[in-house]
């Protein structure tokens, strides 16, 4: 009922859906833009025009009870900060960062500078081989700790990206292997609290985009892994890291199915 509400409501002031993310809402008027960003009942706004901003503001005060909160610094777990005078705007996740490290108690870690290990190569069969492993594992909080990287991953460290993809696989039945190439990535945290977007205030933004492919990277079944990322404005605004679904034949064939990926991204 409010999201059926709130979006009646957008639609009638004259704002678009974007097609690609239904949360976006982005009204022009002339060379002026305003976008409302929606989570459930939270609201961001932003506008090339204060008074278009200002009357955006005071429309949706008078159809709802609302509270501004003021310059944005602080959403779902995202530290924003915007310098004015250099046009650098951050996210970062710090906060939310520090939190997952104290609740996995590796907030004394050893730091240390790769989130894996490259000659580290990790396969579901080395539970076979660690067959005794169910005693030690069975209270490791092994998918929190995935959950808790994947959300950092998701909002704003692609650096996490592959080893996010690689770690998630084992879930349901992870080894003393898979635990300690997950605390890696937790120590390699600790090294880098403070990283995450930067932004700049540039004349005419565009957008570009890069990709690139492993082949047969997974040693079980030889599938490849395709990985893109899309940049603006210097930071990243889109990024993956995912297993290819068919097992590539040769090393181009995976470096094209990698750019099939990215190109429907960038469409």
């Amino acid at each position: 009922m409010w999201n059926q509400t709130i979006d009646g409501f957008m639609i009638k002031m004259g704002f678009k859906k974007c097609e690609s993310d239904h949360c976006i809402y982005i009204k022009r008027d002339d060379q002026d833009v305003i976008l409302v960003v929606l989570y459930v009942d939270d609201l961001i706004l932003a506008s090339s025009n204060n008074e278009l901003l200002k009357s955006t503001k005071m429309a949706l005060s008078k159809r709802f009870e609302m509270t501004d909160l003021g310059e944005l610094d602080y959403f779902l777990g995202m530290e924003i900060k915007n310098d004015r005078k250099t046009g650098m705007v951050t996210v970062q996740q710090t906060k939310f960062l520090k939190s997952v490290l104290t609740k996995l108690g590796m907030d004394n870690s050893k730091p240390v500078k790769t989130p894996q290990d490259p000659g580290l190569k990790l396969t579901k069969n080395m539970c076979e081989q660690e067959c005794k492993h169910e005693d030690t594992m069975c209270n490791v909080p092994y998918r929190s700790a995935v959950g808790g990287i994947m959300y950092l991953m998701v909002a704003t460290r692609p650096d996490l990206a592959a080893a996010v993809g690689s770690l998630s696989q084992f879930s349901s039945d992870p080894c003393p292997t898979h635990w300690q190439a997950l605390k890696r990535v937790l120590r390699y945290l600790q090294a880098t609290p403070n990283h995450g977007l930067e932004f700049t205030r540039e004349e005419g933004s565009r957008i570009c985009g890069y990709t690139d492919a492993d082949w047969a990277g997974d040693i079980e079944s030889r599938r490849s892994t395709s990985g893109y990322v899309f940049m603006m404005n210097g930071g990243c605004i889109s990024w993956k890291s995912q297993k290819q679904r068919t097992v590539a034949l040769s090393s181009t064939e995976a470096e094209y199915m990698a750019l099939s990926e990215a190109t429907k991204e960038a469409v």
